[in-house]
């Protein structure tokens, strides 16, 4: 039984026995439990814009028991709220001792991946330990409350040497094999020094993997800080604080309240910044139509609507059209011009300019797309 975790040590002995266990379900269970892990909808709740994902149990990449998660199926629901429009924020809640590393790694991915794109935020819900971490320390913040158990941070493997048992028992097992480290670990095979150096020297890549992550993720602890604690202990509350695994002590209700209150300030300034931005597009001469250059008067007053003069001679016996501006009613109206058009095919671009320079007027070239100018014809 050579397989690897970043679990809780509390957890080990029930991993193992699964793993014993498993190997006895009907076929047809442990398929469909690989099935659902990439075929399930992913299932979120969604409050305000805030996608709740619940992380739960044990980490396994298929999950065979009632009680653990898929790590697969983890990572689709992160992609799909990631993907959601509706969704601005997500919040994990994460109460696990970890588990596998197998599918870790795709995760932490798809999980960095995310936090670049929307706000990505942790609750340690009760535990959050070894692989749990692992997940979580890729979060832009991570909470928990003043009693949840927070760290574990560490990898190991079981590996079982049966050789003795086998040989009280009378039975010599044979491995006929291309290597040294080929069937390594077999029931009722020695385990060679040679053999365990091989296997500490995997256990140690996937801790420094998980030491890397952490330092990626957290971005507030040196490598050297993190292998510090990075030894299984557990740090609860506060001290979790304290070694800057989490960023504070709130509950999950005041950890999505804030969220809450942070996205709809977000949203406020967003309004306020769009509303700016099309004001400042709206002070900006529009694009000529196709077929006319155009020459933007100066004109800072603000009008009640705008008329069209087609074709007042003004230059030299061609014509120009005249946009003017229009306020007032009956003998307090007043217009004023606020723009020259000009035919292209009577007007070079050049003579048009020369035109609106005498004029003081903002130049603008007939474009080979229609703009958004204004068609507007006098009444």
């Amino acid at each position: 039984m050579n397989l690897i975790y970043a679990i809780h040590p509390d957890y080990a002995e029930i991993v193992k026995q699964r793993i014993i266990e498993s190997r006895k379900l009907p076929r047809e269970q442990v398929e469909a439990a690989m099935q659902a892990a990439v075929s399930s909808k992913p299932v979120y709740q969604s409050l305000d814009g805030i996608a709740v994902i619940r992380i739960r149990g044990i980490m396994e990449k298929y999950a065979l028991w009632s009680d653990e998660t898929s790590t697969i199926l983890i990572r689709r629901t992160i992609q799909a709220a990631s993907n959601d429009k509706d969704v601005e924020a997500i919040l994990l809640a994460i109460d696990s001792p970890g588990g596998s590393v197998d599918g870790i790694a795709e995760l932490e991915d798809v999980l960095f991946q995310t936090r670049q794109a929307k706000r990505l935020v942790v609750q340690v819900d009760g535990l959050a330990a070894s692989a749990g971490y692992w997940t979580a320390s890729q979060a832009s913040a991570i909470y928990a409350h003043r009693l949840d158990e927070v760290g574990s941070i560490g990898v190991f493997m079981i590996v079982d040497d049966s050789s003795k048992y086998f040989e009280d028992k009378g039975v010599k097992a044979h491995l006929i094999t291309t290597g040294d480290y080929k069937g390594a670990g077999i029931a009722g095979t020695e385990i060679t020094e040679k053999q365990l150096e091989h296997w500490r020297g995997v256990v140690n890549t996937y801790y420094e993997a998980f030491i890397s992550a952490i330092n990626k993720g957290r971005n507030l602890l040196s490598v050297e800080q993190i292998k510090e604690i990075a030894d299984g202990r557990i740090f609860i509350g506060e001290a979790a604080v304290d070694n800057h695994l989490i960023d504070g002590i709130q509950t999950f209700e005041q950890t999505l309240g804030i969220l809450r209150a942070d996205l709809e300030q977000a949203r406020l300034i967003s309004q306020r910044a769009g509303a700016r931005i099309a004001l400042a597009k709206a002070k900006q001469p529009r694009a000529p139509y196709p077929s006319e250059h155009a020459c933007r008067l100066n004109s800072p007053d603000k009008y009640d609507s705008f008329a069209r003069k087609n074709c007042e001679v003004k230059h030299d016996g061609k014509c120009i059209d005249i946009i003017y501006g229009i306020k007032g009613k009956g003998k307090d109206k007043i217009s004023e011009i606020q723009a020259y058009r000009y035919n292209k095919d009577t007007w070079t671009a050049s003579d048009a300019r020369a035109h609106c320079k005498e004029h003081d007027g903002i130049f603008e070239a007939a474009s080979d797309k229609e703009g958004s100018a204004d068609k507007r014809q006098s009444s």
